[in-house]
Order: structure tokens, then C-alpha cells, then sequence
């Protein structure tokens, strides 16, 4: 038990150890407050409560799920990290200070705290952004949640009164929110209802100092979600060669200095089939041109609920101008998949149908008058609305790789020197695609583990994707495995 000088402050602590059994399970605070032996003013109940928390004694918390329902945990010597101590204990004060005085200002927070947190650059940061008692609450609730859980966050699970509810929801919607602007929250919106992403942003992790939990998750990667879209900036963009032939090299400059005029709208709708990079051509685009992109999440558009889709999509858009007319550079729209979205209307024969062909009007409206560059792809042309087809200025189909691209992609890989010449030559002679190399490379380095294949395991794996037993190019015969397993007298492979 942690010694203290109050013992006002020590019978406090006795009579937390009688409310919760051996485990030190956690007590609601609403059991605490009625019933504490000090039943002074508020303020000297808060000076015992502070005093143990700084001591290492007690942790003061929300139970996820639990609609903020606050907790009182006693705390072993061994529970504490000292690396995060100081927002652990600010956690618990905000807490704490809102059970017993709901809002305080910040001059209130200094006096009850004895200046406990003035050099504490979390409160520095929030003090120089006039940020309201409220706004701590909420990263409070938000900073206890991601300890304790790996779920994004509703907000109706802040403990928002319906004033500070609207409020914080409206701000969210606008991109205005104090912890967006500052890059310490991320939040999406799920059937219209935000939620904070439980990841520690870079920003927010520079802030607090702590020692992350090897289980939770620290947003450093290249895309960040926001519900029915992510943002990818140019920077986190990375390198990749594309092998493109004459054509479409040619395409690919024209549009690359078409977008350095960000005010000229600019549609592209990119085609071919699966694995002949239209993702990565969009990718490699904007990275070339120092452009950001703003990428749709098509599962998270598409709802069941009436009406629910088509505001998703006038969300998405909406955002997007926004996003581009701040920007200081050009920003790219990019629907992956569109024929999910742009499809061929049909004869309404009921609601189903009549629901159905509204998204296609309203994203013809809105396609009608875009602004901006907007880039779509698909593999499947022909199931998109030929209405749709107008609204592109330029239709570019992939074809994939050519014989000189494959040659050039297929030196490149990692087991090029374990290939026979022949099955080198029908490799570079077949229809096949950069993707279906990409996923090779990938299968050959869980198999090969550091290792190198020999040259019947690499036989086997080409024959089980298909690069050996498809139909050639018009021109060339297409030997068999068994062909050319036995003219390079490869070791037999079991089926």
C-alpha cells in the first residue's frame, strides 16, 4: 500500500480496498462518491483523489462499451509504467475533475492541480489552441479507450451531453474539429455517425510520449482512413516501375501534364483486365506530379439502409472539393472497382430497382458538373452505364504487358538466374501480367524462406498459377510441362 502524509488520503484508500475484491477488479465511481468517509467539500475529495493518483495508488477510467461509465481501479507497484506515468494520471484527473465539477475552466484545472501539468506539452498544446474542457473529455475518453481496447470509437460512447454531441458532430463533418485540424484523431462516419479510429497518430504519439503497447496500433502507414474515403499523401507514395508499352507511356505523359493544371477538370475512366495495374498507373500518376489522392472506400459507400449510399457519395464528393480547393497542389480522386458503382441502370419491377437507379441519377449529376481529376477503374467495361461513358474525357484500356515488358519485368525477379532458358523464353512469350508476376514473387518468398527454390519447386509453382499450362500468342506452340520437364530433365514433381 503506497504511503501518504494525508490521512484523510489514507482512509480513502482503506476504504477503496474494501470495495473491490483480491484481482483489484475496478469499481464504479458512483459507488465511491456517495459513500466515501470524507465527505467534505468537493474540492478537498478531489486533493485525496488527486494525491493517490499521483501516487502510483489509483487509475481512474471509462469501461469500454459502457457508455463512459467511470471507474476506480487500485493500482500494484508493478501495474504503473513510469515511462507514462504523467498521462496516465492527467487521464485520470479529467475524469475525476468531470464526476466532481462537470466543466471547469483552465484556470480552475491549474488551482485544483497545483499547476501539477503546466510543463506537460499535451496541455501546452491545448491551452495555446483555447481548447474547452470538453475537448479534454473527449481525448480523455478517447486516450482510455485505446488502452483498453483495439475498436474504433462511436461517438455516443464520449459522454456527450446533446449540446456538446451536435456540436462535435458538426465539426467532425466539416473537417473543422480542434483534434483533426491538429492531426491527433482520426474519424469516419458509419451510417452518418462518427467514430474515432482507435490508432495513436504520429502527431498525437509525438504529443503524449508514451511507450506504445506492442498491441496496439500506430498509424505510420501510407493510407489514412476516414470512413467512406482515404487520404494517401504524395509523399508516402512509393516507387514502383511500371512497364508500359509505347501507347500507353504515351498516355501516360499526356495526363501526367494535363494534371499539373489543377483547375481543369480531368476524368479518366482506366480499363483492362485484373492485375495489368490500373491502381498502381493512378499511383505512380500522382507521385510523378506531386499530387495527393483521394481514394473511395466502395464497401463503406454501399449501405443496406434507403438513402444511406447516395449520401455517402455526395459525402465523398463533397470532401473531396474541400480537400482540393485548400490544397496547394493537385489532388486526384480515385475510384477502384467503379463498375460497383457506375453501373448499367435497369427497368425498376420494384423499390430494389427503383433505390438502385437513384444512385446512378445522383452520381451522374454529380459527375456531370465535377471538378477536378478523377480517375476510375475497372475490369469489367461493359457492365458500365453507357451514360457514364460521356462523363469521362479520356478512356484508356491496359493491356498489360508487352513482350518487351515482360522480358525486362521477368529479369528483375529474384529467381530469375534458377530458370532454364526455354521455360525463361515461354514465360516472356506468354499473355501474362505484371499482377500474376507480383503474386508469384510473393507465394516464392513465404516458400522459399531465405532460401533458394531449386528448379523443380519453381516448376511446381508455375504450373499451379497457370503461367505454364495456359494458351500461347497466336504463333507459338505451347509445350507441355511434361515437355519441357523432360528435354531440361528437370526431377520429377509429385502431382
Amino acid at each position: 500500500m503506497t504511503k501518504t502524509d494525508s490521512p484523510t488520503t489514507q482512509n480513502l484508500y482503506e476504504w477503496l480496498k474494501t470495495k473491490v475484491n483480491q484481482e483489484m477488479a475496478p469499481v464504479p465511481l458512483g459507488e465511491v462518491l456517495p459513500s466515501v468517509p470524507s465527505q467534505g467539500d468537493k474540492e478537498a475529495l478531489f486533493r485525496d483523489f488527486f494525491t493517490l493518483m499521483v501516487n502510483h495508488s489509483i487509475e481512474i477510467g471509462c469501461v469500454t462499451g459502457a457508455k463512459g461509465q467511470v471507474m476506480v481501479r487500485l493500482l500494484q507497484p508493478t501495474q504503473f509504467a513510469m515511462d507514462d506515468h504523467i498521462i496516465k494520471v492527467w487521464i485520470s484527473t479529467i475524469h475525476i475533475m468531470h464526476a466532481l465539477f462537470g466543466k471547469v475552466s483552465c484556470p480552475e484545472f491549474s488551482k485544483y492541480t497545483q499547476n501539477y501539468f503546466s510543463a506537460f506539452p499535451l496541455m501546452v498544446v491545448l491551452k495555446q489552441e483555447n481548447a474547452v474542457f470538453t475537448d479534454w473529455v473527449v481525448l480523455s475518453r478517447f486516450l482510455t479507450h485505446f488502452f483498453s481496447s483495439g475498436y474504433p470509437m462511436n461517438l455516443t460512447e464520449f459522454g456527450l451531453d446533446t449540446g456538446d454531441f451536435m456540436t462535435f458532430y458538426e465539426e467532425i463533418y466539416a473537417q473543422q474539429n480542434l483534434f483533426q485540424r491538429l492531426g491527433w484523431l482520426e474519424f469516419g462516419f458509419d451510417r452518418q455517425c462518427p467514430y474515432a479510429e482507435s490508432t495513436l497518430t504520429p502527431a498525437l504519439l509525438n504529443i503524449i510520449k508514451i511507450t506504445t503497447p506492442k498491441n496496439k496500433k500506430v498509424r505510420m502507414g501510407r493510407r489514412q482512413f476516414q470512413g467512406v474515403f482515404q487520404k494517401i499523401s504524395c509523399q508516402d507514395l512509393q516507387p514502383c516501375t511500371l512497364y508500359l508499352d509505347a501507347r500507353e507511356q504515351s498516355l501516360f505523359e499526356m495526363l501526367g501534364k494535363m494534371s499539373y493544371a489543377p483547375k481543369r477538370p480531368l476524368t479518366v475512366l482506366l480499363s483492362g483486365k485484373s492485375g495489368t495495374g490500373k491502381t498502381e498507373w493512378v499511383y505512380q500518376l500522382a507521385r510523378q506530379v506531386n499530387a495527393d489522392v483521394f481514394q473511395l472506400n466502395f464497401h463503406h459507400i454501399k449501405s443496406k439502409w434507403v438513402g444511406e449510399t447516395e449520401k455517402n457519395i455526395y459525402f465523398a464528393f463533397e470532401q473531396y472539393q474541400k480537400q482540393r480547393l485548400k490544397a496547394e497542389r493537385p489532388v486526384f480522386m480515385l475510384l477502384n472497382e467503379a463498375d460497383g458503382l457506375l453501373g448499367k441502370r435497369i427497368s425498376a419491377q420494384n423499390s430494389n430497382d427503383a433505390f438502385y437507379n437513384a444512385v446512378q441519377s445522383a452520381l451522374l449529376e454529380i459527375l456531370e458538373h465535377f471538378e477536378g481529376h478523377l480517375f476510375a477503374t475497372t475490369n469489367r467495361f461493359d457492365n458500365i452505364d453507357q451514360a457514364y461513358h460521356r462523363r469521362f474525357t479520356f478512356k484508356v484500356n491496359l493491356e498489360g504487358l508487352d513482350a518487351h515488358g515482360r522480358k525486362k519485368l521477368i529479369a528483375n525477379l529474384p529467381f530469375y538466374h534458377k530458370l532454364p532458358s526455354a521455360v525463361l523464353h515461354w514465360l516472356a512469350e506468354g499473355q501474362w501480367t505484371a499482377g500474376e508476376f507480383k503474386q508469384l514473387e510473393q507465394k516464392l518468398a513465404f516458400v522459399m524462406d531465405g532460401g533458394d527454390p531449386d528448379e523443380a519447386l519453381l516448376m511446381a509453382i508455375l504450373t499451379e498459377e497457370g503461367l505454364l499450362g495456359r494458351s500461347a500468342p497466336l504463333g507459338f506452340q505451347r509445350p507441355s510441362f511434361h515437355m519441357l520437364q523432360s528435354s531440361l530433365q528437370f526431377p520429377s514433381i509429385q502431382s
